[in-house]
């Protein structure tokens, strides 16, 4: 079959689309009430006879060079490979995968794209000006597929998920339209092009368009049809568009139901669930037919009480069930009311991301990731940074979750790509407002017939602001009183819409807006969200609780979203995950994409038992007085929805436990006395939060004592298997020895990726050469030894003096205990680490240990409860995606370490340790970049005076004073080296 291609809408600033029908709300129709019921959300796209699923492997031909797309050719005469749709090319092995944070991908010229030629010249703030390849081009792809028509009086609608960037679309040698905007769905009716039998679908997706100066998303930059492709097949009379609105007055809700129709034709909608059934029919006139429910006696919807009713609306042709869920939303000055309640949104940014499939995820995937924020504790998700796949929409209404609804916009490049820096060039220029405009009315239009989970909507993402956002919160307020967030507005004189927000602010920041002393007057006269918060990237994020102890001690903070959910990656052929620069591309942000509380397989990482602990329902907290505070943190839920399970434990011992069923109303707190036993010891109290259903929806633990032994048992010999060469110890164990590594003493960590700030200054590498001087020994008598070292190392200057003594433990054994002071010299700032360490064979892989249960730093420890722990060396580091730091266990007491014949004890004197256990040294660290570097050369032990805490310096608020260590000060490290016989 014969075509002519359309060569210049890419390209074409006033064109967005040609044919392409107006915005409507998404809905899957079925032929009757009787053939819907029972089907699925899941499935409800796919089992409609009115509707055909045209995802399948399509033919596909790739072309790298533009110029060698043909403008006309015959379909039959081209050699098609195949490519599965919906997918990627990026992650299909077509082209370069390529990811990228702020930058474009081409030269920097607003509104001109590369079209047959590559860019000439390429500048930004990061690389300076820079030699363009000449062979990044504007690659196109020519998809084709086949599909039958039975009966061509109907219509047939082409409906488009998502492409990207653009869409050119033909059918049997027609041309139909074209689109962009592409997270967007595009409707084309092609009616008119289709004959009975089989028909050809051909469809041109190019790599860049005009629009896509509005996508410079913080993302792997990707291409195809990356979302379902439905063929729509209706009487040329049924129902076009729905628009459902919900509102509440004194005597019960309303919902209101307009839908767009021929004329003539009567509509029965039928309002049904929770014990209510109500009907109303009527005629269409002047193309709509609406109907009002009022006085509804209805139970109201919220995350925490998802009660959804079905609307059932049927045409003489069709029947369409959507879900409805009755809320309100009020904002009274800095107050977010909720169904009339004060509320704090507990969030997570979610973008579409698979290491497999890039962009393209299925409604099982989406429904996975949403019930995985169910699962710990996160009630709202932000779609970063444009319009989700509808079924996410209508999941989350089922699931419970508050959804920020973002349009697909960002122009983050536009900040870098020219002096002096501007995030509102584009923003602010009345050029592009058409386009702004019209991204916002197909973000509305679609969905708002599934608006229940809505929160806010938010007009996207770092492009600044000015007239064209302006138009898009006028437009967003002239169809719907739903709230409207954008963060970039901070970057006008404006400052904020309805909500006010900013990224990533210090803990310091919220507390000012919290007393109403912050230099921003919109930071405090309206209510604030953090869209971007506590950025996860590698081990962390560090001080989330210091966020939420300002959230819930002031009612204008409502909370606010942790960047992000899941770690972007791209899945290599050796196994490894990939980030930027691993599939050579030319400009890249390495692993800085890598900043999610999953991992690209949803295993949780840290970060996700963070956010579980930090978004828990019921907080418990010790008073002076010896009473508990017990704060419901819901906005809803009664506290006699969840009880306590206590358990009291002395020196590992229980000594009590109970349960006690909490009385705090939603957002209240409750003082109680429990009746514990004599605080003495090592004593610990763990509450288990369980709630009416019997899950566990809250762990916490509370320090009621924690004495450890001062007194150590001196003896006048030492053992046999201990000595010291060159200054250095050695422990004999009987078939292998145990050594001290170089360096022995440990000032510095291998960088985590919130130890860069903002991921350009590296303030920890400066630590990591240490020229270690050894200045004396003495024999002292009677089983002790002192050893004196200078280290020199970040302009500053040490002194540590290593005492050895011999001593017994508590069982009676032979045992070393070492004492390290650690004296500053030449020193100021801070200090990142003081461990001793120690190494081991390989073979000692079997780790037992009592101290907090999992990954621990200083401002990021009490999300695991210090416990018994037994497991091998592999557990006790995190598998970041670039390896790092990680794996330390904070408040550690005692530790062993056994290949199965030999063992090895460490026992914490005065005050517990820090614990870290690694299969290779901190040195072989500093150069690893992927997982599969991570081959292990030993087994390394060290025991921490401490660590620096963790914070979210990579983009966010450096680790903060009071988790840091100053430099100037002395510190002491107290331990025994034991073995077994």
């Amino acid at each position: 079959m014969h075509y002519t291609l359309q060569d210049k809408y890419y390209s074409d600033f006033e064109t967005i689309f040609v044919n392409a029908l107006k915005p409507r709300s998404y809905f899957i129709p079925y032929p009757s009430k009787e053939s819907l019921d029972g089907v699925s959300t899941l499935d409800k796209r796919y089992k409609s006879p009115l509707v055909k699923c045209l995802n399948g492997d399509w033919d596909f031909i790739f072309y790298e060079d533009p110029a060698s797309l043909p403008l006309s050719f015959d379909s039959e005469s081209l050699s098609f490979s195949k490519l599965d749709v919906p997918a990627v090319w990026q992650y299909r092995g077509i082209c370069q995968p390529m990811y990228l944070n702020v930058r474009y991908p081409f030269e920097y010229k607003p509104p001109v794209i590369p079209t047959l030629e590559p860019s000439k010249r390429y500048f930004s703030v990061q690389d300076g000006f820079k030699k363009y390849p000449q062979t990044e081009k504007n690659y196109v792809g020519l998809y084709r597929t086949f599909f039958e028509v039975e009966d061509t009086s109907k219509k047939h609608i082409l409906s488009f998920f998502g492409v990207c960037s653009c869409l050119e679309v033909h059918v049997n040698g027609s041309f139909v339209g074209y689109s962009e905007q592409s997270h967007n769905t595009s409707e084309f009716d092609i009616s008119s092009f289709v004959k009975q039998g089989q028909n050809e679908l051909v469809c041109v997706v190019r790599r860049w368009c005009n629009g896509s100066y509005l996508e410079c998303q913080d993302m792997f930059r990707n291409n195809g049809i990356f979302r379902d492709v439905l063929l729509r097949i209706s009487d040329i009379n049924d129902i076009w568009d729905i628009d459902l609105k919900t509102s509440k007055e004194e005597k019960g809700y309303n919902l209101c139901v307009k839908v767009e129709i021929s004329d003539g034709q009567k509509v029965c909608f039928t309002l049904a669930g929770h014990g209510l059934s109500k009907r109303l029919d009527t005629v269409s006139k002047e193309g709509f037919a609406s109907v009002c429910f009022t006085e509804l006696d209805v139970q109201p919807w919220s995350a925490e009480d998802p009660n959804l009713y079905s609307l059932y609306i049927e045409s003489p042709y069709s029947c369409i069930c959507q879900n409805v869920g009755f809320k309100t939303v009020e904002i009274k000055g800095n107050l977010y009311l909720f169904n009339g309640h004060k509320i704090k949104f507990k969030g997570v940014n979610h973008h579409d991301t698979d290491p497999k499939n890039g962009y393209c995820m299925t409604a099982s995937e989406i429904k996975r990731d949403l019930e995985l924020c169910k699962t710990f504790n996160i009630d709202t998700v932000r779609t970063s940074h444009y319009a989700p796949d509808p079924v996410l929409l209508e999941l989350a209404m089922e699931i419970g979750l508050y959804i920020v609804d973002e349009v697909d916009l960002e122009t983050h490049g536009v900040f870098v790509h020219k002096l002096p820096p501007s995030y509102n060039r584009i923003s602010n220029s009345k050029m592009w407002m058409t386009q702004y405009v019209s991204r916002a009315e197909h973000h509305y239009n679609r969905d708002k017939a599934n608006a229940t989970p809505i929160i806010m909507w938010s007009l996207g993402n770092e492009s600044g602001g000015g007239c064209n956002t302006d138009a898009m919160y006028d437009y967003f307020k002239s169809v719907s009183e739903l709230p409207v967030h954008y963060e970039s507005e901070i970057y006008t004189k404006r400052k904020a819409y309805d909500i006010a927000s900013r990224m990533y602010p210090p803990v310091s920041e919220l507390h000012d807006i919290g007393e109403g002393v912050c230099k921003t007057k919109q930071f405090m006269d309206r209510p604030y969200f953090m869209c971007e918060y506590a950025h996860a990237m590698g081990v962390g994020p560090g001080n989330i609780e210091g966020y939420w102890n300002e959230i819930y001690k002031y009612d204008g903070l409502i909370g606010g979203c942790i960047w992000e959910m899941n770690d972007h990656a791209v899945c290599l052929k050796n196994g490894d995950y990939g980030y930027g620069g691993d599939s050579g591309e030319w400009i890249h942000d390495s692993n800085f994409c890598c900043d999610g509380i999953f991992y690209p397989d949803r295993r949780p990482s840290t970060g996700a038992y963070i956010a579980r602990h930090a978004y828990r329902p019921i907080r418990v907290s010790a008073l002076k007085d010896g009473s508990f505070e017990i704060f419901n943190t819901t906005s809803f839920t009664d506290g006699s929805a969840f009880k306590l399970e206590v358990s009291i434990h002395r020196d590992k011992n229980l000594v009590k436990s109970f349960e006690y069923v909490v009385n705090a109303k939603p957002l209240k707190k409750e003082i109680v006395n429990f009746n514990l036993p004599k605080r003495e010891g090592f004593m610990l109290m763990d509450i288990r939060t369980i709630n009416k259903n019997g899950s566990c929806v809250g762990e916490e633990q509370i320090v009621l004592s924690l004495e450890l032994p001062k007194d150590v048992v001196k003896t006048n010999d030492f053992p046999s298997w201990f000595s010291l060469s060159n200054g250095n110890p050695e422990f004999n164990l009987g078939k292998t020895t145990m050594t001290s590594c170089q360096p022995y003493t440990l000032l510095f960590r291998a960088e985590t990726d919130n130890d860069c700030i903002n991921f350009i200054r590296k303030p920890m590498r400066k630590w990591y050469k240490q020229n270690v001087t050894l200045l004396g020994y003495k024999n002292l008598g009677l089983g002790r030894i002192s050893v004196q070292w200078a280290i020199k190392c970040a302009k500053k200057t040490f002194l540590v003096s290593d005492f050895y003594e011999s001593c017994k433990t508590e069982s009676g054994k032979d045992g070393i205990l070492v004492t390290s002071v650690l004296h500053p010299v030449h020193t100021k700032g801070a200090i990142p680490r003081f461990a001793k360490v120690f190494k081991l064979e390989k073979s000692f892989d079997s780790v037992s240990y009592f101290g907090r249960c999992g990954e621990s730093y200083v401002d990021m420890k009490e999300q695991f409860a210090i416990k018994e722990v037994s497991c091998k060396v592999s557990d006790m580091t995190e598998p970041n995606i670039k390896p790092q730091e990680s794996g330390m266990r904070l408040d550690t007491s005692f530790a062993k370490l056994s290949n199965g014949s030999e063992e090895v004890c460490f026992t914490a004197v005065e005050k517990t340790f820090g614990l870290s256990v690694k299969p290779y040294s901190d040195e072989e660290l500093l150069q690893m970049k992927h997982r599969s570097d991570e081959k292990a050369t030993g087994t390394y032990v060290a025991i921490n005076a401490f660590q620096q805490g963790i914070g979210t310096g990579s983009c966010g608020p450096y680790t903060l004073s009071e988790h840091c260590f100053e430099a100037n000060k002395d510190y002491a490290l107290k331990f025994i080296i034991s073995r077994e016989e």
